[in-house]
């Protein structure tokens, strides 16, 4: 004989259903918005060959981030951002404005990127061993009780009055 849900079991299902439904709808999605991206007509106002570093710190503001390597290479970064109750934060928007300097400083060229330029950089999940004994919990906690008596039994430190290098 086939398994026969009772009424009490079907109606718990739908109210339980319908108050996870009105609880997440309590949940607007939260919008997050990181970096600065000047607008185009501060950008189109950038003339290659003629502005230089302090003209265009004037334009488009400090950049985000200067290359490492090369501190002729700016670079103005902005990520949007949506996240919905308690799922993980998703990336809707990636702007990046790269403005390349030559040796004389003015600028030689821009250019910009999207999301669709990005590309996933695997992580590295190796752990680089270190030399040494690893402790448990209880051995940092206790590991050091009685390791501190001083030449004298225990007394005195290494200050003035310790028998340290200023002391009697």
């Amino acid at each position: 004989m086939p398994y026969k849900p009772s009424f009490y079991v079907i109606s718990k299902t739908i109210l339980l259903g319908a108050g996870c439904a009105v609880l997440l709808s309590g949940c607007p999605k939260r919008l997050d918005v990181q970096g600065w991206i000047p607008d185009q007509t501060a950008i189109s106002e950038v003339r290659p060959h003629v502005d230089n570093k302090d003209s265009v710190s004037q334009l488009l503001g400090t950049p985000s981030a200067v290359a490492t390597f090369n501190d002729n290479t700016w670079y103005y970064i902005s990520k949007r951002t949506e996240t919905f109750a308690f799922f993980s934060p998703e990336t809707t928007e990636e702007l990046v404005l790269q403005v390349d300097f030559d040796k004389n400083g003015s600028v030689d060229s821009m250019k910009r990127y999207t999301l669709a330029d990005a590309r996933e950089v695997p992580i590295e999940s190796r752990i680089t061993p270190s030399r040494g004994k690893e402790l448990g919990f209880f051995e940092q906690i206790f590991g050091n009780l009685g390791r501190f008596s001083g030449a004298n039994g225990g007394q005195g430190g290494g200050g003035p009055s310790g028998g340290g290098p200023g002391g009697p």
